[in-house]
C-alpha cells in the first residue's frame, strides 16, 4: 500500500496525516523483498494507524507507520479517478522501480503535488512516456510535458518571492541548507540574510552542501540530520558570528563549540588547531574561552568514575580513611522536607539526592515532627530496608568533619 502525505500548514513541520493511493505488488526482486520483510518484521501493526486514511474497499493484513516505513518510485501508465482512494484518483499498472534509501521517510509527495499532475479543467495527464513518482512532484507538467529538474533549485525559487540584492560576496559558491529558526529569528529571515551575503539556500541537505543550520536540535529533521553524521550541522551562533564580523572579506573556518556534528574532514582540520576542550594550540586564550573549555572538562568528569573507583581515591589520599569533603558519597537520600537546610549540606559532602522514594535509596531524612506518614508509607510500599534518619545526624557529620554514630539518630518503626 503506497500513500503520500497530507500538506501541513508550516513547511518545517513533518508530515502528521496520509492518504492511501495505490496497492502495488509488482517491481522488487524476492531477495529485496525479503530484506524489506526482515527489516519491518518488528514494525508491522494490525490496526490502520489514526493518522492513516485508507483504501474504502480491501484493506491490507498488516500496516506500518509511516516514519518506520521508506521511500518508493513509483512507475504508472497513467493516473484515473478511483472513488476507492481517498484523494479521488490512483495510479493505473503501477509498478516500483527503485527504493530511495537516501530520502527520509518525511520527504514525500504531498497530496496536493500529486493532484497536480491532473490538468486543467478535469483532463488526467496520461503517464505513458513519464514516470509518476510519490515522492516527486515538482516533475509535474504546466502546459506540457517536461523533464526532471532538480528538486533544490526548485524548491529554493519556490522560497523566496523577491529579489535579494547581495551585499557582499562572504559566501559566494557556499550552498547553505536552513532547517528551522527561533521565535526571535525565523527561517525565512536567516535565509533571506545569507542569500544577502551570495549563499545558495537548499531546502535539502546534499554532498555538495556547505553546512546545515540547526536552531532547534529538539525537532524530529533537526535530530535526523544531526544523527546522520553526513553535514556539517552548526547552531545559530555560527551565523551569527559570520554575518556580524568585521571582515567580509574571507570566510572563516568553523568554531568546534559551533557544531552540533560534523564530517570526518571537518573534525580533522579542526583538530589540527584545537584540542578536545575547544583550547586553541596558536590563539592566547581569554575568558570566554577559557570558561567554554573549563565547561567542557567539567561534563566528562562528572560521570567518568564509579561510586567505589571515588571511594578507592578517597582512601588513597586520605590514608586509608574516607574523604572529610565526601562524607556521604555512598548515601542515596530521600528528604522529606524537601525545603529543609540540612540537604544543601548532604549534597555538598557527596550524598546524592532522590526526589521520590525508590529501591535505590538508603536513607530518608526527617525532622522530628515529620516521622509518622513517612514511616507509614514505608511499610505499605514494603521499604523497611531503609534507614529513617533526623536530619541532625547530617549537621553532626558536617560540624565535626567525619561520618558519626547514627544509632542516636534512628528512628524505628
Amino acid at each position: 500500500m503506497m500513500g503520500v502525505a497530507a500538506p501541513t500548514s508550516n513547511e518545517e513541520e513533518n508530515p502528521s496525516r496520509f492518504l492511501a493511493v495505490v496497492s502495488v505488488s509488482t517491481g522488487i526482486g524476492d531477495q529485496k523483498l525479503r530484506d524489506l520483510q526482515t527489516k519491518f518484521a518488528s514494525h508491522w501493526i494490525k490496526e490502520c494507524p489514526e493518522n492513516i486514511t485508507g483504501p474504502k474497499g480491501k484493506q491490507p493484513d498488516v500496516w506500518i507507520h509511516p516514519k518506520d516505513s521508506m521511500i518508493l518510485t513509483i512507475r504508472a501508465t497513467e493516473m484515473i479517478r478511483s472513488n476507492e482512494y481517498p484523494i479521488g484518483y490512483s495510479l493505473r499498472f503501477p509498478r516500483v522501480v527503485d527504493i530511495r534509501m537516501d530520502k527520509p521517510w518525511y520527504s514525500l509527495c504531498t497530496s496536493s503535488e500529486l493532484l497536480s499532475l491532473v490538468k486543467d479543467k478535469g483532463m488526467i495527464q496520461k503517464l505513458t512516456k513519464r514516470e509518476a513518482t510519490l515522492y516527486d512532484a515538482d516533475e509535474a507538467p504546466v502546459s506540457k510535458l517536461q523533464k526532471t529538474v532538480n528538486r533544490n533549485k526548485l524548491i529554493e525559487h519556490k522560497v523566496y518571492h523577491k529579489r535579494v540584492v547581495p551585499l557582499t560576496r562572504l559566501l559566494d559558491g557556499k550552498e547553505i541548507c536552513v532547517i528551522n529558526g527561533t521565535d526571535e529569528l525565523a527561517k525565512e529571515q536567516i535565509e533571506e540574510t545569507l542569500q544577502q551575503h551570495s549563499a545558495r539556500i537548499v531546502q535539502n541537505p546534499m554532498n555538495t552542501t556547505f553546512c546545515v543550520i540547526v536552531s532547534n536540535n529538539k525537532t524530529i529533521r533537526g535530530k535526523e540530520v544531526i544523527n546522520s553524521g553526513k553535514y556539517d550541522v552548526v547552531t545559530l551562533d555560527w551565523f551569527k558570528r559570520v554575518i556580524n564580523q568585521s571582515d567580509w572579506a574571507s570566510l572563516g573556518d568553523f568554531m568546534p563549540w559551533e557544531l552540533l556534528c560534523s564530517r570526518d574532514k571537518t573534525q580533522h582540520r579542526l583538530a589540527e588547531n584545537y584540542d578536545e576542550y575547544y583550547d586553541n594550540f596558536i590563539v592566547d586564550a581569554d575568558e570566554e574561552t577559557l570558561k567554554r573549555s573549563f565547561d567542557k572538562i567539567a561534563k566528562p568528569l562528572a560521570d567518568q568514575f564509579t561510586v567505589e573507583q571515588k571511594k578507592e581515591m578517597d582512601k588513597e589520599l586520605f590514608n586509608g580513611n574516607a574523604s572529610p569533603y565526601s562524607l556521604f558519597r555512598d548515601i542515596i537520600g530521600f528528604f522529606e522536607n524537601q525545603s529543609c537546610c540540612t540537604k544543601f549540606k548532604f549534597r555538598f559532602m557527596s550524598g546524592m539526592i532522590k526526589d521520590n522514594i525508590d529501591n535505590s535509596v538508603t536513607h530518608v531524612f526527617v525532622e522530628d515532627y515529620e516521622t509518622d506518614n513517612i514511616m507509614e508509607n514505608l511499610k505499605i510500599h514494603d521499604l523497611v530496608s531503609i534507614k529513617v534518619v533526623k536530619c541532625k545526624w547530617i549537621e553532626e557529620c558536617f560540624r565535626n568533619g567525619r561520618i558519626c554514630d547514627i544509632t542516636n539518630y534512628l528512628i524505628d518503626y
